[in-house]
């Protein structure tokens, strides 16, 4: 037996990642006549904090490649695609839509009121409604002109039905 060993006092923490699995352990190895009360305390609240920064990684890493997927699917539709949430807000556009609609790429997070110019309630009420609706005709005005399109509404609804925004293609 390690005679060095029997001098020595451990209190550790198991590590656990995504789904429960032990990814590692904390451990606190010191000499028996400095151990401390609190020790098994602190490598526990240690582990939590690692557990917790790892969810939080992991989260962005799921954020980041989410977004990724989502910017390469709008930007390859073919036709201009916007959401908006309730309120009128963008939340994403494709370079088309901001093409087509003549609106600047810096769009996202604007109401969608305050970047196109007036004579527009045929679009506002295409966005607002509450209703979907498919090959709509509408006619936008734009600071470069008017433009005619061609749009497919859909609405997103929440748990109980009220409206989160449309997504108009």
């Amino acid at each position: 037996y390690c005679t060095f060993t029997q001098r020595t006092c451990c209190s550790a923490a198991p590590i656990k990642g995504p789904g429960g699995i032990i990814v590692g352990t904390v451990n606190i190895t010191c000499h028996h006549l400095a151990a401390n009360s609190h020790t098994l305390g602190m490598a526990v609240a240690m582990a939590s904090a690692v557990e917790n920064r790892l969810r939080v990684s992991f989260d962005e890493i799921r954020n980041i490649t989410a977004e990724a997927y989502k910017s390469v699917f709008m930007e390859s539709i073919p036709s201009g695609l916007i959401a908006v949430d309730a309120n009128g807000v963008i939340i994403s556009i494709n370079r088309k839509a901001l093409n087509m609609l003549s609106i600047p790429h810096t769009s996202v997070g604007k109401n969608i009121r305050e970047l196109l110019p007036g004579g527009n309630d045929d679009f506002y009420s295409l966005i607002s409604s509450g209703e979907s609706c498919e090959n709509y005709e509408v006619k936008v005005n734009t600071v470069s002109g008017r433009v005619c399109v061609l749009s497919t509404a859909q609405f997103i609804k929440g748990p109980q039905e009220e409206r989160f925004g449309t997504v108009v293609v």
